[in-house]
């Protein structure tokens, strides 16, 4: 319940974030990939969160396995979505002020924040 709760949070942040701050052609391919990872685990997640709310007591041994897989890749999709966001911003400087300048003043590709 809680991974839902703040993958909803974490997603409404993200895309608010993503489209205030400036950013370059580089950065705008890596945060539509974690924009999209993002997506895949608010979903699964809410998913996760419904299913284990209707079927905790009835569970069989091989639906919980299945549960508790599909609940690793979830993490391990997070864990992928928090290195991109990593290299948006440790490798790519997206956020940091003074790169943020650099954008502003550099001639940039356009791109669709649509795509």
């Amino acid at each position: 319940i809680f991974a839902a709760l703040s993958s909803v949070i974490t997603v409404v942040s993200g895309l608010i974030d993503a489209s205030v701050i400036p950013h370059n052609h580089t950065i705008h391919e890596i945060l539509e990939v974690h924009e999209h990872v993002g997506m895949a685990i608010l979903i699964i997640a809410s998913v996760l969160c419904v299913w284990i709310m209707l079927r905790i007591s009835k569970m069989k041994k091989s639906e919980n396995i299945l549960f508790v897989l599909i609940l690793w890749i979830t993490m391990a999709l997070a864990g992928y979505n928090n290195y991109l966001g990593g290299k948006m911003v440790y490798d790519n400087g997206a956020g940091i002020k003074p790169m943020q300048k650099t954008f502003l003043l550099e001639e940039l590709e356009e791109h669709d924040h649509n795509e």
